[in-house]
């Protein structure tokens, strides 16, 4: 976490960037991440709160409020945001989870791809009960991940439709 005046959002998405390099967080400068680069599906996500305070950490693509989970209220946010689809500039927490700068359809089949959604609590075991928050037991989803997520792009469909004043 970081405090309001730490670290502007231009200087923390250059930082992310750089330690990316070419997708693999093996970056030679800026944040780096071993974990994220040992596992698919896995990257550096950061939230920066309206004050300018934030967070940088581990995260699963379609993380975006870096809760530990994939989940509906990560759907939310990224709706909330206006971003998807509008092709204007857009950060990790606004659903940019391969750091394209735009939150497409691109992003939704990343969440797709990593697999986590509405699996529960994705850190490893051991940072759980490190962390002192216990054990998580994963509940599935009453239908498939590509379903779910294919759901959710319609969904974000409609509302844009609907926030564009177009008929459904």
């Amino acid at each position: 976490q970081f405090a309001a005046g730490g670290i502007d959002a231009a200087a923390l998405r250059a930082d992310i960037l750089a330690g990316r390099g070419a997708g693999g967080w093996n970056g030679t400068t800026g944040i780096t991440s071993s974990a994220a680069a040992a596992t698919s599906g896995r990257a550096v996500g950061y939230v920066i709160n309206g004050d300018g305070s934030g967070q940088v950490g581990y995260a699963a693509v379609g993380d975006a409020d870096l809760s530990g989970a994939v989940n509906v209220f990560d759907l939310v946010s990224i709706n909330s945001s206006g971003k998807y689809g509008s092709g204007t500039a857009a950060i990790w927490s606004q659903g940019d989870f391969n750091y394209d700068g735009v939150t497409n359809v691109f992003d939704l089949v990343g969440i797709n791809t990593a697999g986590e959604y509405g699996r529960g609590n994705y850190f490893p075991a051991a940072s759980v009960s490190a962390s002192g928050i216990g054990a998580v037991s994963a509940v599935p989803e009453p239908t498939s991940l590509g379903l779910g997520i294919l759901s959710a792009a319609a969904i974000l469909a409609m509302f844009r439709r609907r926030s564009q004043g177009g008929c459904l």
